[in-house]
C-alpha cells in the first residue's frame, strides 16, 4: 500500500515515520513492516539517510511525560522486542529515535550477514 501511494506514512523524505494518524493495532503492524524494510535496505550502504524517527502523537498536542503514551509504550516494545534501542526525544516526547546503525545491525541479522566495519576518515 506504502509502495502504491496509498498509505503516506514517511514524511520529511523518508526521516519521519508518522504513525499517530493509525489506530494501535495498524501503527503497530505498519511499525514491523517499515522497520524491517529499512532495515534490510541499510545492510551494505555506504551513505545516506539513516536515523529515523517514530512521530507517536501529532505535534499540536499536549505533551506526555516519557511512557504515558500508549503508542509510545507500544512502539519501545516492538523495538525491545527486535533488539533496536530506541530513545525518546527529551525535547519532544512524541517522537523515538532510532539510530541507523541499529536499524543496519539489525538488517543484517535479519539477512545473516556479518555487519560492516565503518572506517571514517581523519
Amino acid at each position: 500500500a506504502v509502495r502504491q501511494g496509498l498509505l503516506q506514512i514517511w514524511t520529511n523524505g523518508g526521516v519521519f515515520l508518522q504513525l499517530y494518524d493509525y489506530p494501535t493495532e495498524v501503527a503497530v503492524f505498519i511499525l514491523r513492516l517499515a522497520i524491517t524494510d529499512r532495515a534490510n535496505e541499510l545492510v551494505g550502504r555506504k551513505a545516506g539517510k539513516r536515523t529515523i524517527h517514530v512521530l507517536t502523537r501529532q505535534p499540536e498536542m499536549p505533551r506526555n511525560l516519557p511512557g504515558q503514551g500508549l503508542l509510545e509504550s507500544t512502539v519501545m516494545a516492538v523495538l525491545a522486542e527486535f533488539g533496536i534501542k530506541g530513545r525518546v526525544e527529551p525535547s519532544d516526547f512524541g517522537r523515538i529515535r532510532i539510530r541507523g546503525e541499529e536499524l543496519e545491525r539489525f538488517g543484517c541479522e535479519l539477512q545473516g550477514v556479518p555487519m560492516k566495519k565503518k572506517v571514517r576518515a581523519r
